[in-house]
């Protein structure tokens, strides 16, 4: 069942995003934070926040448009896959930022650019409306017309806040 694997891997990523908020912080009580754990981080992060919520934006899309099924147009498509690339790119560059910016004393209170942390929880949770509005009867997602748009629009939206210069707490 697809909307059990798109639960299961939204799970995945909320678990994956508090050992986020505890590795570091372990890391620097135990003296132990360093540059290659830094890096490491930031490639855990991108596969976490990045590639998962990506995939997860357009498989969940792609149930909704209905594909495979004869008659559901191409574009749609093609416009999820365009969209999950342009999160995992935006995703990326905003780590590398973060590593160019942060220095080893920085408190990390605040940051430039949407944390992709906090942009894969926004994905996530697309798809965690429509599944707990579901219509309990026949197991079929809410809002499908509205998420259909929602996912490309939220997509992007949460890309570019990701490598914008938009200050976050």
């Amino acid at each position: 069942n697809a909307t059990q694997s798109m639960l299961t891997a939204a799970i995945y990523i909320g678990l994956a995003m508090v050992f986020d908020a505890l590795d570091g912080r372990i890391a620097r009580m135990t003296g132990t934070a360093g540059d290659f754990g830094a890096e490491l981080d930031s490639l855990c992060d991108a596969v976490s926040f990045g590639a998962a919520p990506a995939f997860f934006l357009r498989v969940f899309g792609e149930a909704l448009y209905g594909a495979g099924i004869e008659h559901t147009p191409e574009w749609p498509i093609r416009l999820l896959w365009a969209t999950a690339a342009l999160y995992l790119a935006c995703t990326v560059l905003r780590l590398a930022r973060f590593n160019v910016e942060a220095g080893r004393d920085d408190d990390h209170r605040s940051f430039r650019g949407l944390p992709s942390p906090a942009a894969a929880a926004a994905c996530v949770s697309l798809f965690l409306i429509s599944y707990f509005y579901r219509d309990d009867a026949t197991g079929k997602l809410a809002f499908g017309g509205t998420m259909t748009v929602l996912i490309p629009v939220c997509g992007t939206a949460f890309a570019l806040l990701m490598v914008s210069r938009v200050r976050y707490l």
